[in-house]
């Protein structure tokens, strides 16, 4: 796994035993375009190689950056609702039909799990997970089994997951609250209050998370400030027992809510949305 950019911290301020910093970065849009088919989950793996899977399991891929697309195979009837690009090759999307696997970098797709899920995240070809509401599950052999994990009590339900080692992974629940196990879900780490932001009301069942090898946790999420909508990016560097925040680039009051993917490295951040066919890239300079 890549290790994520990490970001310069200039101030802090304790929330209800959960820190917060305000941070400086540089998130600038790159592309804000439409497409002529349904993309319900995109991703910039990279700023040229990136995967779209859409309403009934129609999946799309580009070489270019999305000047052209071409057609994958169609997954199981499905709308397609999570996704992960390890590589130029292998990628996974989740959905009401299961999980679907391509090895040859969106051409032809496999169904290698047949339960919904929401959300998907894989360290590489064989280690990876799968959540929605209260169940997740873990598999070491690229998807042929899978071992149903126990969350700790009273959490969920699952918003988003990431494996950032075949033992370790991170998970946010749709209350903000976060997670992380350290030995394949064995154990956990006690779930603390739900992460505040001062001044955003933060929506987490809308958000992308990314772990690195070491302490670092970097989140997308949609938030609230005042009346007006936006992403904002959470970053933590100690397993998530402070965050810093910043907003992207001119998203309040001018964005459209979606389906936020986040690059292994952290670097690019893609919003999509089916109802608009509109994607959106933004990069970290």
């Amino acid at each position: 796994m890549k290790k994520l950019a990490l970001m310069a911290i200039i101030g802090i301020s304790v929330l209800s035993g959960c820190a917060s910093v305000q941070t400086e970065a540089e998130w600038k849009l790159k592309k804000d375009y439409t497409v002529a088919f349904h993309s319900t989950a995109c991703g910039y793996e990279t700023a040229s190689y990136c995967i779209s899977g859409g309403l009934l399991g129609e999946t799309h891929y580009s070489l270019d950056g999305g000047l052209s697309w071409q057609k994958g195979s169609k997954t199981a009837v499905s709308c397609r609702m999570g996704l992960d690009i390890l590589d130029a090759k292998t990628a996974f999307t989740s959905g009401e039909a299961g999980i679907a696997r391509t090895d040859d970098g969106g051409i032809t797709w496999t169904g290698i799990n047949h339960i919904q899920f929401d959300e998907v995240s894989f360290l590489d070809a064989d280690n990876g997970w799968a959540g929605r509401d209260t169940l997740l599950q873990v598999t070491a052999d690229g998807g042929l089994h899978w071992n149903t994990v126990i969350m700790p009590d009273g959490f969920g339900p699952v918003a988003s997951l990431s494996a950032s080692s075949p033992d370790v992974v991170s998970v946010i629940d749709d209350g903000g609250r976060f997670i992380r196990s350290d030995d394949r879900g064995k154990s956990w780490q006690t779930p603390g209050k739900a992460i505040e932001i001062v001044g955003y009301a933060c929506i987490f069942h809308i958000s992308a998370l990314r772990t690195s090898s070491g302490e670092s946790v970097l989140m997308a999420v949609y938030a609230r400030r005042g009346n007006k909508t936006g992403w904002l990016l959470l970053e933590s560097r100690n397993k998530g027992k402070t965050w810093s925040h910043e907003e992207i680039d001119g998203t309040f009051g001018n964005s459209f809510l979606g389906h936020p993917y986040l690059s292994h490295d952290g670097t690019l951040f893609t919003v999509s949305d089916s109802g608009l066919n509109r994607i959106t890239l933004y990069s970290r300079e």
